[in-house]
């Protein structure tokens, strides 16, 4: 279960309430929303979870396959080379 710091799991709560009251007009109470925000972090928490780190893989990835593009050092820059 994706775990949440007090002040963000409050942050979340008051997100969840306002949403309901706001976009749903159907304000809803406390327990609710905290039942609620149970059950996407339980249920939905570990499918985002899994969805960044592939995310951050293929950056990874991609930014190790530029890796020899960027970092490449001729060699032996000192003397000028030929033009064939």
């Amino acid at each position: 279960m994706v775990r949440l710091s007090k002040d963000t799991h409050q942050a979340a709560m008051d997100s969840l309430l306002q949403f309901f009251d706001r976009e749903l007009c159907e304000p809803i109470g406390n327990l609710a929303a905290a039942e609620l925000l149970d059950f996407i972090l339980i249920e939905l928490g570990p499918l985002m979870y899994n969805q960044a780190v592939l995310d951050v893989q293929a950056r990874l990835q991609s930014t190790l396959l530029d890796l020899d593009q960027e970092m490449h050092q001729d060699e032996f820059p000192f003397w000028p080379q030929k033009i064939s």
